[in-house]
């Protein structure tokens, strides 16, 4: 690819991103003027979903079993647990009920994610630690 061809490329993705962010930025507006809620809240619902993610890193980091597979599993019971939660959050909210902090949706998900994570690649064999070299905490090189 020359190098004309990755301005132009670049150049379109930097518009797409901000339209993109754009986009976001009102969808997240008029969900958070419907819902009577603060932009913070709503923002903080989509952010919950990324939640997951830091507990998929972790695992990897301290973990000498786990797998890819392991990982999946985490991020599919936290990315479901997320949505639980929010769609819990919304109907209270829908009910005029009181309803939980959007804070602790994140850190719940967070906690089970790493959970599930630890839980699930305990029953994996423990991998030899020359097939590890410098992916883990265990085995980094001094």
């Amino acid at each position: 690819m020359s190098d004309h061809a990755q301005l132009q490329f670049s150049r379109w993705m930097t518009v797409l991103t901000g339209v993109v962010a754009v986009a976001v930025a009102l969808i997240i507006s008029s969900i958070s003027e419907a819902a009577e809620d603060t932009v913070l809240e709503s923002s903080y619902l989509w952010m919950a979903l990324n939640s997951v993610i830091p507990a998929a890193f972790l695992l990897a980091v301290l973990s000498r079993r786990a797998t890819g597979r392991h990982a999946m599993i985490a991020l599919g019971c936290g990315a479901t647990w997320t949505v639980v939660l929010i769609s819990v959050y919304l109907f209270a909210l829908y009910q005029g009920r009181e309803t939980i902090s959007v804070f602790y949706i994140g850190a719940s998900v967070m906690v089970l994610t790493i959970f599930v994570d630890f839980a699930s690649s305990r029953f994996a064999p423990r991998r030899p630690d020359s097939e590890l070299d410098d992916l883990t905490l265990w085995t980094l090189k001094k």
